[in-house]
């Protein structure tokens, strides 16, 4: 009877480890092989003007884990403003944060944007489109 009830406790406490690492997204991979940074804008001069930078776009973790990014801004423009008014990711993943939005870039100055992204839960190989949206400051 003794061996019966731990036999129960050692299953339980495997079902409930297995649990865990399912809702914590542990049986899924994400491996994101690219970072695309799109400038969504209706002002031409913005697109040309404000020049994108940014690393880390090879990145592997588990469904349902926290990634963070940082774009480098740089508004070349002379005379004009940018005005960073919202930031947006592509499907499968989704938008936790992204600092300092909305924010003004002045001319021939940078910003950093530090985006936040939450993986999918499930399985994923491919890119991950980041498209900023910028208008006049």
């Amino acid at each position: 009877m003794k061996g019966l009830i731990a036999g129960l406790i050692i299953v339980v406490i495997i079902l409930a480890i297995v649990y865990y690492l399912y809702t914590e997204g542990y049986f899924y991979s994400v491996d994101i092989n690219g970072v695309y940074v799109t400038i969504d804008s209706n002002f031409l001069g913005i697109k040309n003007s404000l020049h994108v930078s940014y690393s880390n776009t090879t990145i592997s973790a588990h469904g349902d884990q926290d990634i963070t990014l940082k774009i480098y801004l740089y508004n070349n423009n002379p005379l004009l403003s940018v005005k960073v008014t919202n930031v947006s990711v592509s499907h499968p993943f989704t938008l936790i944060s992204a600092t300092p939005v909305p924010s003004e870039i002045s001319p021939h100055s940078n910003e950093t944007l530090c985006i936040v992204i939450k993986t999918p839960m499930c399985n994923y190989a491919g890119a991950v489109d980041i498209i900023i949206c910028a208008t006049e400051g």
